[in-house]
């Protein structure tokens, strides 16, 4: 079944108030215990159709294993597995995809996507933001940066979190996701 406009838009701001309901209230919660109480919720750019996008994953014969860095300065293992080449602003853009590599603590069988672009360090976080998006059969996907948030160590300095590699570096900006959090 296909979701209307006002239906994805709702999906996706649904989304974004459990996100903060957890950030809020949560044991695990990445916010501080000392900022949740003035923690109002995170920030994100509307929801627009222009960056949600129908994909192709075109998969490499031999993925090959690499190592992204990581904030605080480790490694974790992932597997290059193929790239999702997509128009925006009238120009082409590719973004590689990953899946967690052998030594990754977080396994999980969705894809990973690490990207910068010309927000990145003005508007949205400076390291990079993520998307996940859980792998199909058919090799049909969305691409949907209204979904794309920060890593944990947005938040806290707790947390470890692959830095986006170079080869993700989108000479675009995507207004769409999560923006940087700043403590009030």
């Amino acid at each position: 079944m296909r979701l209307s406009e006002d239906e994805r838009r709702g999906e996706i701001e649904r989304e974004r108030k459990e996100k903060d309901d957890h950030f809020t209230h949560a044991v695990d919660s990445p916010i501080p215990s000392q900022a949740r109480e003035a923690f109002a919720g995170l920030n994100y750019y509307p929801v627009d159709a222009k960056y949600r996008l129908a994909v192709q994953l075109k998969e490499y014969p031999s993925p090959e294993t690499i190592f992204m860095g990581t904030t605080r300065g480790g490694r974790q293992e992932y597997v290059r597995v193929g790239f999702f080449e997509f128009p925006l602003d009238g120009r082409l853009h590719r973004l590689q995809v990953y899946k967690s590599g052998s030594s990754n603590p977080f396994p999980s069988e969705s894809f990973f996507i690490s990207f910068r672009d010309r927000t990145s360090g003005v508007e949205t976080y400076g390291a990079g933001r993520y998307l996940e998006i859980p792998v199909s059969r058919s090799g049909a996907y969305e691409l949907d940066f209204n979904k794309a948030h920060n890593p944990l160590c947005a938040y806290s300095d707790n947390f470890s979190c692959p830095i986006a590699p170079k080869e993700n570096w989108l000479d675009v900006e995507i207004r769409a996701g999560e923006k940087v959090y700043r403590q009030h």
